[in-house]
């Protein structure tokens, strides 16, 4: 009798440790498969004004924002919406953009302008044409808002 009970435990033994080795090949092949990112390459016959991209961010409402040499662009996963100096742009060649907390989405323009998005309408500062004289000869490549608001 006891050799039997011994045959029994080895077969046990053998069907648990297959099921185990299934279990284990199939939540990791499970997990892996999820580790790979989809990407999707977006252009002009996408809607986008330019296929040259200088900077881009995604804004609290979850609004990606690109900015090229043609405007900034709004996209809201399925459609762009662009912007140019025909709405309100101080310049088309858009280099910087970035939002700051009160969810105006702010743009740095290549003259060194600036104007902000906000409530579905492009507003430029009066200090623009004071900014160009001031930089003249040079170039304005960042972009910083801080806590109190003031823009950098």
């Amino acid at each position: 009798m006891q050799p039997q009970r011994v045959i029994i435990n080895n077969r046990f033994s053998s069907v648990c440790y297959h099921a185990l080795f299934t279990l284990a090949v199939f939540l990791f092949t499970h997990t892996a498969s999820a580790q790979f990112n989809q990407y999707r390459n977006y252009n002009v016959s996408d809607g986008l004004p330019s296929s040259d991209v200088y900077d881009m961010m995604q804004d609290a409402s979850g609004y990606l924002w690109f900015t090229t040499d043609m405007g900034a662009s709004r996209f809201d996963g399925y459609e762009f919406r662009n912007f140019s100096n025909e709405n309100g742009l101080p310049d088309n060649t858009i280099f910087r953009v970035i939002e700051d907390k009160k969810g105006r989405v702010w743009f740095l323009s290549f003259s060194g302008k600036l104007s902000y998005y906000f409530k579905d309408h492009i507003y430029t500062l009066p200090c623009n044409t004071r900014l160009e004289e001031l930089i003249k000869g040079s170039m304005m490549t960042s972009l910083y808002i801080d806590a109190g608001d003031t823009v950098w």
